[in-house]
């Protein structure tokens, strides 16, 4: 009986052994939840602005487990993640130190300056090494450390977050290279830092100082934008000068000075289809200044010829005005056949290029008689020809109609 009561008490201790080493291992690999409001996991970056205004950052993390009376938690500021998971002390201690936590809670948060993060940077927030493509490094941490039961060994379990420094402003960008519009600008530029998140863009009278605070364009991505009105709010004003600058901004916030010498832009006034044309690289030339296309200028000349002799009969009345027409084209030098002749030629144009610089219509056939210039050729039903000779204005569906559909225009 006594063997067997001993075999029992040994079966139960080995048991009790054995739950130790299951739960101590479990204990170990806790880990500690690091977060902040404004990042949640993710780093903090510091710029220059920060460090100078010593900004307060409050770190909030979570032992993921709930503590035991005996647990402790104790924070730190190292240098790698190395020195968080050690059982001993970080060399480098933040002035002034920081305040260790009272009480221990399964959750609880601290707050640390941007000074004490720096711990021992050489010149501080003055630092001249470290920039948006080379910051420097430090971290949060939190070290909760359970102390050796009867269960088994202390466990030790810890979390980090990261913390990056940028000290010093990304370089100025290029001045921007403007091209004019009709009351607006194109500008362009190119980065000359790699830590180039983005971009603000100043537009501003001629020799107007410039407010760093009064942006006609903020945050824009990429190296090109446009614009239509000035730092000020004001719509841009056509023939009048304007000095443009850009300005940088890296991950950390840091701002780089104004681009430099200023660049100057004047938007301008388009008024038509072919000052376009040429701003835009358009460099043909037109053949006599016509403008309907090649097709329809020919179907144009075809319906005006067959208008000229299908046109209805007229009563002794017409006739009359068409003889005085005729008499007073000839009084002024010019012949009805020469003009018709010349509409035709018109007619004939192709719009594929604009026309040349001075050329007109022709003498007798005024802008309004010519067919003019359409982005598609123009339909049958909807093309308009006339006969300066006769005064006749009509459409191709005229022509062979009745004698009262046609509209005649007399001059």
């Amino acid at each position: 009986m006594r063997h067997r009561r001993r075999g029992r008490a040994g079966e139960q201790v080995a048991g009790v052994a054995a739950l130790a080493a299951l739960i101590a291992p479990a204990a170990r690999a806790q880990t500690v939840t690091v977060t902040t409001d404004a990042t949640g996991v993710n780093p903090v970056n510091l710029g220059l602005q920060d460090c100078i205004d010593n900004r307060s950052i409050v770190f909030k993390w979570n032992l993921n487990v709930t503590p035991t009376a005996s647990d402790t938690v104790r924070i730190f500021i190292t240098k790698d993640t190395a020195s968080c998971s050690a059982t001993s002390e970080p060399t480098t201690a933040p002035s002034p130190p920081l305040i260790q936590p009272t009480t221990v809670q399964q959750s609880d948060q601290a707050t640390a300056t941007a000074k004490q993060l720096l711990l021992d940077l050489p010149n501080g927030c003055a630092n001249t090494e470290h920039k948006a493509t080379s910051p420097f490094t430090v971290f949060f941490c939190v070290r909760r450390t359970t102390p050796p039961s009867v269960l088994g060994g202390g466990g030790l379990s810890t979390g980090t977050l990261q913390v990056n420094f940028a000290l010093v402003p990304p370089n100025a960008p290029s001045p921007p290279v403007a091209t004019p519009g009709d009351s607006h600008l194109r500008m362009d530029w190119t980065s000359n830092d790699s830590g180039d998140q983005t971009y603000d863009v100043y537009v501003v009278p001629t020799l107007t100082p410039v407010d760093p605070a009064r942006r006609a364009r903020s945050k824009i991505a990429g190296t090109n934008t446009d614009v239509t009105n000035d730092s000020a709010g004001n719509a841009l004003v056509n023939d009048r000068d304007y000095d443009l600058f850009v300005r940088s901004t890296d991950a950390f916030g840091n701002n780089s000075a104004l681009s430099s010498p200023a660049s100057h832009g004047r938007p301008i006034q388009i008024d038509d289809f072919y000052t376009h044309y040429r701003s835009s690289g358009g460099s043909a030339h037109g053949g006599g200044g016509c403008s309907t296309g090649a097709g329809a200028g020919l179907l144009a000349a075809a319906v005006l010829v067959a208008a000229l002799f299908r046109r209805p009969r007229r009563d002794s009345t017409e006739r009359s005005r068409t003889t005085t027409s005729f008499t007073g084209a000839r009084r002024r030098g010019t012949s009805s056949r020469s003009t018709t002749r010349r509409c035709i030629r018109l007619a004939r144009c192709s719009s594929a290029s604009p026309p040349a610089s001075g050329r007109t219509t022709g003498r007798g056939c005024s802008p309004a008689r010519a067919l003019r210039r359409t982005t598609t050729p123009p339909s049958t039903s909807s093309l308009s020809v006339s006969s300066p000779a006769t005064g006749w204005t009509g459409s191709p569906t005229d022509i062979g109609g009745s004698p009262s559909s046609p509209t005649r225009r007399w001059d």
